[in-house]
């Protein structure tokens, strides 16, 4: 997939640097596409899903172009693609995020989610460009500060990208929308623990849920 027909991506391939140092010759960085194979591209962000969660039902085909126009339409988001020229496969991606703030006479921040790069391309400095891309994007589009959570073991390689500790970083997920895979969570924790479970139920939403335990 080239940058021609830009009217496909999420965003204008202008924005895009245009030119990297240490980009690999058999790899080309170009915004995320409508035509995506989205089912190859879920395969990739896959590799994100810590041993204890799960990123969920896949979306289809149809539903995932869906998603991208809403994403188009919000014109916050930019989802950079590192490319196998050869072979056609995603091998990298990031997304940054763009927030209008009030604070700072009306300043913009990103915040940079979901980088991942293919189990077969680790080790080739891709990462880095990556985050390199995304850094170009906030700075083209006006953003004071970029920003990102990540775990204690990759402190380094961020550090190695220009990024300083700053504060400390909560949570809270909220259910609604991933109530199935919640409770499979549960449904499994207590099976573990030698428990049972006799009654398990949910809505066509998914919006509720009713599951009783009961002690062997």
């Amino acid at each position: 997939m080239t940058t021609n027909g830009a009217t496909n991506f999420l965003f204008d391939p202008a924005l895009l640097p245009s030119t990297y140092k240490k980009l690999p010759k058999h790899i080309t960085m170009r915004p995320l596409s409508r035509d995506e194979n989205f089912a190859k591209y879920m395969d990739l962000l896959d590799q994100l899903a810590q041993p204890e969660t799960s990123n969920g039902p896949r979306p289809s085909q149809a539903e995932a172009q869906a998603h991208f126009d809403d994403m188009k339409r919000g014109g916050v988001t930019y989802v950079v693609i590192a490319e196998d020229k050869g072979t056609g496969d995603v091998v990298a991606t990031g997304t940054v995020l763009i927030e209008q703030k009030f604070i700072r006479n009306a300043a913009k921040a990103a915040h940079i989610e979901d980088i991942v790069v293919s189990s077969t391309q680790r080790g080739s400095g891709l990462g880095l460009i990556v985050i390199d891309t995304l850094n170009h994007l906030a700075r083209e589009l006006g953003c004071y500060k970029t920003i990102l959570d990540c775990a204690e073991k990759n402190v380094g390689f961020y550090e190695k990208c220009g990024f300083t500790r700053s504060g400390v970083e909560m949570k809270k997920y909220h259910r609604k929308g991933n109530l199935r895979q919640s409770l499979s969570a549960v449904m499994k924790y207590v099976m573990d623990a030698g428990g049972g479970i006799s009654d398990y139920m949910y809505t066509g939403q998914e919006t509720e849920s009713v599951y009783r335990r009961h002690r062997q």
